[in-house]
Order: structure tokens, then sequence, then C-alpha cells
């Protein structure tokens, strides 16, 4: 039986209690035996699956928490801010911001220091999504940098 059968099933024993019918046909796909159940099903299951534009739903797994270090100023995982509110004096209460962040994409970037055309130096870091994308600039950078011909360290890698 999936998560949302489950939550309905309960919250129809919790509010109807007896005076509803719950039974499930035996030879069914799952059709409860009483119509009232069965309309109060199909309601459920519009009501969840409707998600407003702009909306999206997603499991509370897919969200993190995150905690503000006035001192630092700085957003740190529960792991990170346990270092700063380990040094509370015994009784001391401390107020700490705190926000979840939602999931929406977990993958894996390439980061590597990138070659400044236009100021002929090396710039900051950047996102690659591929590994290859992020060597062939790191490649490039270190060429620029180095003032190797770029056609050699192309052969170089």
């Amino acid at each position: 039986m999936d998560i949302q059968r489950k939550a309905f099933e309960a919250y129809m024993a919790d509010r109807y209690k007896n005076t509803v019918d719950q039974r499930v046909c035996i030879n069914s796909d799952g059709d409860y035996m009483a119509w009232d159940m069965q309309v109060a099903w199909h309601v459920w299951q519009a009501a969840k699956a409707s998600v407003p534009e702009g909306f999206v739903l997603v499991e509370k797994k897919n969200t993190e928490d995150w905690y503000l270090d006035d001192c630092e100023g700085m957003w740190w995982d529960h792991d990170g801010i346990d270092g700063s509110l380990c040094e509370l004096d015994i009784g001391e209460v401390q107020a700490v911001e705190h926000k979840e962040y939602l999931i929406t994409e977990n993958n894996t970037l390439y980061a590597t220091r990138v070659w400044d055309d236009a100021n002929d130096q090396v710039d900051c870091w950047q996102f690659f999504k591929t590994q290859e994308e992020a060597e062939k600039a790191a490649a490039y950078c270190k060429a620029k940098f180095n003032d190797e011909p770029i056609e050699a360290q192309e052969q170089k890698g």
C-alpha cells in the first residue's frame, strides 16, 4: 500500500471513525465497497496531485537545514554549527537563525581556475558540468600562465 493510501485511510479512520465503510472490495484494484469512501479517495488523490503553477512537490528528505553563525557571518550545516554552539557557557541561550533549503538538483560539478583572456591573467575559479570541460579549461589556463604554445599543451593532454 502506498504512502498516500495509508495517509488517506488513517485520516478517514481518525476523522469519521466507524461512520464510513472503509472495506476494500476483494476482487478489485483497491476500490472501496462504499461509494462515499471511493469518492473521498478520488478527491484525496486529485487534491494531492494538484500542485499550483510555479510550485514543486518534493519529499522532505530533499531539504537541508542550515544555521547562521553570527560571529563568522557564515551558514553551516548541523555539524558545522556544532563547533560554535559547543562553546556556549552553561546556562547561556543563543538565538540561531535557521533556513531550510530545498534541494532540486544534486550532482557533481568540476572546478578549476580559468584564464581571463581580456586581462591576460589567471582569473577566479569556475564550475564546469563535465570533468572533460574542466580539464580543458585548466590545461588552457596552465599553458597561458606558463607562456606555452596552446597547440603543444593540447598534444600533452
